[in-house]
């Protein structure tokens, strides 16, 4: 397929290939000596961005990353305030992280910032430390020069490593580019749905030379060519744009005709260039749904949850539409079963992944399994039939158990307020009490030994010349 030239500030790919030297020595050259810039290429590379800034509109996220945490760490010098460096750093790095997130942000609900960090194999500490340098104190000075030659390591093995010229192209394409590859796959799609609908029940023979099967398999080769491409966009496509999750409030209504319509495909993709998307799109789903924060996730009171910083959460039948095909994908419903209704090719690894954390929908999930393959023997799999029935049983006792113990914060009891208003003061003026002794016992003299003058018992101790530090730094 052709394309438009683009417009860059570069002349040639051997301007990139010396601002890669420039900014990295030829290698690998992470680990920096900061202060140090008299005579550093460094600044050299800089002023090329600054350049090239001129001549663009914008650049390569890597690029203008690279250069913004090696500002950072050019100007991190022994007198310069410590607080401004700590800024600069913390500023390169939530852009460095931002950048590389947010464009992957595109489906209608909104994925958790640790998922999108995972697909594009950045380490989760970015994320923590993005949020932490975002919504509360600035992190120390040693933690952000360590992490800072972290983001030019990942820079250097996912960007700079590799060749440049034509990453840069390819990080040049625009969002118009991408909108242009999803609407050619909600359009294969919306032709899938059309041809379907005519007759949901009705099945291709291959090789059928009908001029409604030739359309038909010109179609499925279409598909397995646009998964094959760009897998990824692909499903996200499937999940978030009204294909096989209806959207609106009345999405659960229309989720078994969206079955009904599009789960055929996924027989059709068993076998070629395909083969084992189903597998992968099954555990992709799990995944999401393993990822959704529920009552049962406990977290320190005052913690603040990643999720938090999105306004725009996934609806609650967006994850019970992942559910229903999920129990799809792993054995579809049809009137007899047989081996070849399993569409996974490697069916343990998905059994494995549901059995992993105890959560009502991964119940679901392997109910339904069992009761799909009751009839059939999975040579395939290893799992013993007996074993794996009498741990779907256990695991819907622990979620059972903890529903009953658990208090929903979406169904007080109104009964039992006035009591719990009563405890709630009593525990304050506990607490009052409790202080107030502490305060009393505190020697007037701070010299004086606190309450007791015996010994120090064995355990714990203060080493001699200890300074308090804060945590993590030697």
């Amino acid at each position: 397929m052709s394309r438009l030239p683009k417009v860059v500030a570069w002349k040639s790919e051997s301007d990139i290939s010396e601002l890669k030297d420039l900014f990295y020595g030829g290698n690998n050259n992470s680990k920096n000596n900061y202060g140090d810039a008299s005579h550093d290429p460094r600044i050299r590379a800089l002023a090329k961005v600054k350049a090239y800034q001129t001549r663009a509109a914008s650049l390569p996220h890597s690029i203008e990353s690279t250069s913004l945490i090696t500002a950072a760490i050019l100007n991190d010098t022994p007198d310069r305030d410590s607080d401004a460096s700590r800024m600069a750093y913390s500023m390169a790095i939530i852009r460095f992280v931002n950048g590389l997130l947010d464009p992957s942000q595109q489906s209608q609900y909104a994925i958790p910032l640790h998922l999108l960090a995972k697909t594009l194999d950045l380490p989760s500490a970015f994320v923590e430390l993005r949020h932490v340098a975002t919504h509360e104190s600035l992190p120390s000075l040693e933690a952000l020069r360590s992490m800072a030659s972290r983001a030019l390591d990942w820079l250097w093995h996912h960007y700079w490593s590799r060749n440049s010229y034509d990453d840069s192209q390819k990080q040049l394409e625009s969002s118009g580019d991408l909108d242009n590859k999803r609407e050619n796959i909600k359009e294969l799609l919306r032709e899938w749905r059309r041809i379907r609908r005519s007759d949901p029940g009705k099945l291709m023979r291959v090789g059928d030379g009908s001029p409604e099967g030739v359309k038909f398999w010109k179609l499925v080769k279409k598909i397995q060519t646009s998964i094959e491409q760009d897998e990824e966009l692909f499903v996200e496509v499937l999940l978030n744009k009204n294909v096989l999750v209806p959207s609106g409030s009345d999405g659960i209504k229309k989720l078994s005709s969206s079955i009904k319509l599009f789960g055929p495909l996924f027989d059709y993709l068993k076998t070629g260039a395909t083969e084992g998307f189903a597998q992968r799109l099954a555990l992709h789903s799990i995944n999401l749904l393993n990822n959704q924060k529920t009552s049962m996730d406990w977290s320190p009171t005052g913690s603040k949850d990643e999720l938090s910083e999105k306004p725009q959460q996934p609806e609650p039948h967006f994850f019970t539409a992942l559910t229903e095909w999920s129990k799809y994908l792993i054995v579809p419903s049809r009137k007899k079963q047989t081996i070849n209704s399993i569409l996974l090719t490697d069916v343990d690894e998905v059994l494995r992944e549901l059995l992993l954390l105890p959560r009502q929908w991964n119940v679901d999930i392997l109910e339904s399994y069992l009761d799909k393959t009751r009839n059939i023997k999975i040579t395939e799999s290893s799992l013993d039939r007996t074993k794996l029935t009498e741990l779907v049983k256990q695991m819907a006792h622990q979620v059972e158990a903890f529903h009953n113990i658990s208090i929903t914060p979406h169904e007080p009891s109104t009964t039992n307020i006035a009591e719990q208003r009563k405890r709630v003061r009593d525990t304050d003026s506990q607490l009052e009490q409790y202080a107030k002794r502490l305060k009393s016992q505190k020697p007037e003299n701070p010299d004086s030994p606190a309450i007791s003058t015996a010994p120090p018992t064995a355990g714990w101790q203060t080493v001699d010349n200890w300074t308090p530090r804060p945590i993590g730094v030697l």
